[in-house]
């Protein structure tokens, strides 16, 4: 694997080699001891590329199947793809020709239409399409269409927090020589146009690159989503730590000479109730049987330039100073978003928890024994 970073553009790169292996000395189904005594080369290997772009809020994928052997083969892969879900809610997926977003049944099978397409989803399924600042919204795009329906594991019903999961299965030929090469893109953002623009943007890339036929290490350069100017991102430097009323993080701005990174670094904790009672605190999840209320207890405003770094402290507002008196401890989730205009892009989120600070003991001086001669 080989790991590449543009420090201009802010584009990170990545390439993995893997050589596809069959069961020896019969490719049964399922493998048993007497079947599968050591693995032996297929005649296949995947040459997988990523790159970032737009800001992190792409991810585009290129997979490169080709022959080691010379020889022909034919490819049957499944895709499967994972979603979480942020809200008792559910998500909700507008697939390729509904027109709209729906929830989706376990078991269920969704044909799309050939060609290219994008999946949308949106983790919490009551958010605006304008987005709320919390739950993203996001897409798959796909350069092929699946060769047969998406199969669904697990449904968007709402109530539950496991995420969504289907296949995309694809059956094609692997040529002798040259590859064939099947491209995928993720985008997430809050806002559903944003995504929706990005994701046309990318699906119109894929068009550029035939799929049937590629050299087996082309770069694909052409698939990743240009950004007109070089990106501006946000980087955490070390931890961050939490304590007396507080949380500090170091924070690093990346770009170019003479910009600046506007950030929106806030806290943010879930209160459990039981019969309008509060009982506990938490950063990430609820319980069962309760009611879960995520409340804002701490946010700072901070302007850095490019190429320097800045130790943020984050102080608890009267809530969190609250809580935290009350539980001695204060769960929070740190969220940092970059600022430019109206749009709102996170950079960074953590889980970490904020100990009241206690008092030191008072210092008892004792008197010290004098020893005497005897």
């Amino acid at each position: 694997m080989s790991e590449s970073f543009d420090s201009t553009s802010g584009l990170v790169t990545i390439r993995e080699l893997d050589p596809i292996v069959r069961c020896a000395p019969e490719a049964t189904f399922p493998p048993t001891r007497s079947s599968c005594k050591e693995f032996v080369s297929a005649g296949v290997q995947l040459e997988r590329t990523w790159q970032t772009s737009s800001g992190d809020r792409v991810a585009s994928m290129t997979d490169s199947w080709s022959s080691t052997d010379g020889a022909a083969h034919t490819l049957d892969a499944l895709y499967e793809q994972w979603f979480a879900a942020d809200s008792e809610a559910g998500g909700a997926f507008e697939l390729p020709g509904t027109g709209g977003f729906a929830p989706t049944t376990k078991g269920e099978l969704v044909a799309v239409p050939a060609g290219a397409g994008a999946i949308y989803y949106k983790q919490d399924a009551a958010t605006p399409d304008a987005g709320d600042g919390e739950h993203a919204q996001g897409a798959i795009v796909y350069g092929t269409s699946p060769s047969e329906p998406l199969e669904f594991h697990e449904g968007t019903a709402a109530g539950k927090k496991t995420g969504t999961q289907f296949n995309m299965p694809y059956r094609a030929g692997v040529p002798a020589s040259g590859a064939y090469a099947l491209r995928m893109g993720f985008v997430q953002a809050y806002a559903l146009p944003e995504v929706q623009a990005l994701s046309e943007a990318l699906e119109s890339s894929f068009a550029l690159t035939p799929s049937v036929g590629a050299p087996p290490h082309a770069p694909f350069s052409a698939l990743a989503v240009p950004p007109a100017p070089p990106a501006i991102r946000v980087r955490q430097i070390g931890p961050a730590g939490g304590s007396g009323g507080r949380v500090t993080v170091t924070l690093a701005c990346v770009g170019p000479a003479g910009s600046s990174c506007e950030v929106q670094a806030s806290l943010s904790t879930l209160e459990l109730t039981r019969s309008g009672k509060l009982f506990a605190l938490s950063a990430r999840h609820g319980h069962a049987r309760t009611r879960v209320q995520r409340v804002s207890v701490g946010s700072s405003r901070v302007r850095i330039a490019a190429g320097r770094r800045l130790r943020v402290a984050i102080a608890l507002n009267a809530t969190g100073r609250g809580l935290l008196a009350r539980f001695r401890r204060l769960p929070v989730r740190l969220r940092v978003v970059l600022l430019s205009g109206a749009r709102r892009s996170l950079m960074i989120s953590r889980y970490l928890t904020i100990h009241r600070r206690l008092p030191r003991r008072a210092r008892t001086d004792r008197p010290r024994r004098r020893r005497g001669r005897r």
